[in-house]
């Protein structure tokens, strides 16, 4: 007796592998090495910015200084902003020049 039309379906997501611990472990592991290695570079190895391995595994490393935000602090734009302005702004000339020759092709 089917339940659902596509029973199949329902029983192959529950019989799906998870993760092992192992695994999860090692992902979590590489995570912390890779944001202790940019601390290490940033900051000074005697003076880290955690005092324990897995506080790095909690979020992202964030720095808010003047140094590393600069753009932010001082109302600068960025050269991604920058970019991004001169992409938009070609593209909306582009626009209008279609526009016109269409104009022009069905007067």
């Amino acid at each position: 007796m089917k339940f659902y039309e596509n029973e199949t379906s329902i029983n192959n997501k529950f019989l799906r592998k998870r993760a092992t611990r192992a695994y999860t472990r090692g992902m979590k592991h590489k995570a912390i090495c890779r944001k202790k290695a940019l601390d290490s570079q940033i900051n000074d190895k005697n003076n880290p910015w955690y005092k324990h391995d897995g506080q790095y595994s909690k979020g992202k490393i964030r720095c808010n200084c003047p140094i590393c935000k600069y753009s932010k602090h001082y109302n600068v734009p960025s050269d991604k902003d920058i970019a991004e302005k001169k992409y938009v702004k070609q593209a909306i000339e582009e626009y209008y020049i279609d526009i016109t020759e269409t104009a022009e092709i069905s007067a």
